[in-house]
């Protein structure tokens, strides 16, 4: 009977025991819990940022990322980000950190579509069973230089404006009166340098260049990105006749800031013309005849003029001989110049002479001669300075010869294709007395370059130089 009440003491003393050490146990496992998780002040203080070295360009996966220190990533959840208007939620991650002491790091990718300032959703997580928010550090996004091209912009006095990419062609932007001068001016944008601007008179109008400023000088600007507008030409714009009448036409080739050169075409745009009630009935020809003063004809010389087969000529006939004549060649390329500004073509490129060619191949020869002598005679230090010498003009002939080789034309205008075929529907149109570079030629077709832009134009509208 004794033995049956130890017994039943010893059982009662281990359940107490093993009661004490589940206790124990239980505690310091929600102790060591409690020590995983971050209070609503932490949480306050904590910011998802854009990771360093990445440029915040729209249209590029983006990576974003936050530490939560103290917390194992086996008690973090989180949850797929809102997504808003612009922005693409990519992916996300969680890694566990052991650096200094665990924790949880949080990655995130977006991509945005378009510049701006954006601020995201916060982002819910999930820490130790308790729901928490955190929030991201506002983000600006700015435009990756080398995915966009140069465009124009026409900006009306009216406060209308109209870039080169919109899709107006076709629409209505405004509407005027007959007789009332609109005031315009045209930019550049994304662009770092001004190749050619021509601009046409529009029919049943009058149309006055004001102002040319320094880009249309062919001057190159500093290749920083820029969104800044860069003013090209101001024009006074007046209608004459009522109803849809097109904005006049312009194109511009330009060098973008990501270096590619392009042709802009503003979109064919309309503008409503209505009757003014205050127009007199002889108002309509007191315009035409102003359209024939001085002022207009000497506004008419500010732009590009109207270049005839004549003087397309002319300028092929003094272009070659600035290339091939010795003696009239610094007269011929006067001329030429003198030409080229009266009907205000580009003026940068000069001809080669093949005279240059001649006399480098000459030294070249008189020098390998000496060259041999002095090994002969075995001066060392006068063969290796001809050496030198030869070396040089070796390859000032080569580079002469590859100058005098390119085969050039003045262009007497009209479209460049894409292929040689007049039913094509890509071309470009090139203004005449343009000189271009002539790659390859057909029977009936040329393939040419100027800048960046080539295609094939007919032969017939080709003039050899």
């Amino acid at each position: 009977m004794e033995k049956q009440r130890i017994t039943t003491k010893s059982e009662s003393c281990k359940r107490l025991l093993r009661s004490l050490l589940v206790f124990s146990i239980s505690l310091l496992f929600n102790s060591f819990l409690s020590g995983q998780s971050l209070s609503a002040s932490q949480i306050n203080k904590l910011r998802i940022k854009a990771a360093e070295n990445q440029n915040l360009y729209a249209k590029t996966e983006l990576r974003f990322e936050v530490i939560l220190p103290g917390i194992s990533a086996s008690l973090v959840q989180v949850q797929n980000p809102e997504e808003i208007a612009g922005v693409n939620f990519k992916s996300l991650r969680k890694t566990e950190l052991f650096s200094d002491k665990e924790s949880t790091k949080i990655e995130i990718w977006f991509t945005f579509d378009k510049k701006g300032s954006y601020r995201l959703p916060n982002l819910s997580v999930m820490i130790n069973g308790r729901k928490r928010s955190l929030q991201f550090d506002p983000v600006e996004i700015d435009i990756d230089p080398a995915t966009i091209n140069a465009r124009a912009l026409i900006k009306f006095s009216n406060g209308q404006s109209l870039y080169s990419d919109d899709d107006t062609s076709g629409k209505v932007i405004f509407t005027s009166e007959a007789g009332k001068t609109l005031s315009y001016t045209i930019y550049l944008q994304y662009a770092v340098q001004l190749i050619q601007f021509n601009w046409d008179l529009p029919k049943n109008s009058i149309l006055t260049q004001t102002k040319n400023f320094e880009i249309t000088e062919l001057k190159y600007r500093e290749r920083n990105f820029s969104d800044e507008l860069i003013p090209v030409a101001s024009f006074d714009w007046t209608p004459l006749t009522t109803g849809k009448l097109s904005i006049p036409p312009v194109s511009l080739i330009a060098t973008g800031n990501n270096g590619m050169r392009s042709v802009i075409v503003m979109p064919d745009c309309l503008i409503n013309v209505s009757s003014s009630e205050n127009t007199e009935d002889d108002y309509s020809d007191n315009l035409y005849v102003e359209a024939f003063n001085s002022n207009y004809i000497h506004s008419r010389n500010d732009r590009q003029t109207e270049v005839s087969l004549e003087e397309c000529k002319k300028l092929a006939e003094y272009r070659s001989k600035e290339k091939f004549s010795f003696s009239a060649a610094f007269e011929a390329r006067k001329e030429r110049s003198r030409l080229e500004e009266e009907l205000n073509l580009p003026q940068g490129n000069n001809e080669f002479s093949i005279w240059i060619f001649y006399i480098s191949l000459i030294l070249f020869i008189t020098c390998l001669i000496i060259f041999i002598l002095f090994i002969k005679m075995r001066k060392a230090l006068l063969r290796i300075i001809s050496g030198l010498v030869l070396i040089i003009f070796f390859a000032l002939s080569v580079f002469s010869f590859v100058k005098v080789s390119s085969r050039h034309g003045i262009f007497t205008g009209g479209n460049v294709y894409s292929v040689p075929d007049l039913q094509a529907t890509s071309s470009n149109k090139i203004t005449a007395g343009t000189r271009i570079k002539v790659l390859e030629i057909t029977d009936q077709w040329c393939y040419i370059e100027i800048g960046d832009i080539g295609g094939w134009v007919e032969k017939d509208k080709v003039i050899k130089i």
